[in-house]
């Protein structure tokens, strides 16, 4: 049997594109009785005019990870999820989507 071993945690910017697009769609799809993009937004401190010009944009979720990656290349998988869990936000199901995704084995 073969142990698989992980050198760490993922950072949100190396997630293949059809999660990370998943993803956005997710954000974009606000969850009813939970936070979405503008909390996720506020909490990395994205500009208030941005966050207000971004309002009707349909691919918000999209933008929000783009601007993550851009302005957070270090955040982990494993560091977002733990905002996603966060009672102001609480989006399970972004979190559920990325539990695979959360560490880098090792090669």
């Amino acid at each position: 049997m073969s142990l698989i071993r992980f050198s760490g945690y993922k950072c949100l910017k190396d997630i293949d594109f059809d999660t990370q697009d998943r993803i956005g769609d997710l954000l974009t799809a606000e969850s009813f009785a939970s936070g979405g993009w503008r909390q996720i937004a506020s909490k990395y401190k994205m500009d208030k005019v941005k966050i207000k010009l971004l309002e009707n944009d349909p691919e918000v979720g999209r933008k929000i990870l783009e601007y993550l990656r851009s302005s957070n290349p270090d955040l982990t998988v494993y560091e977002f999820c733990k905002v996603l869990k966060e009672d102001r936000v609480r989006r399970l199901d972004i979190v559920k989507e990325l539990e695979g995704h959360l560490s880098v084995p090792n090669s």
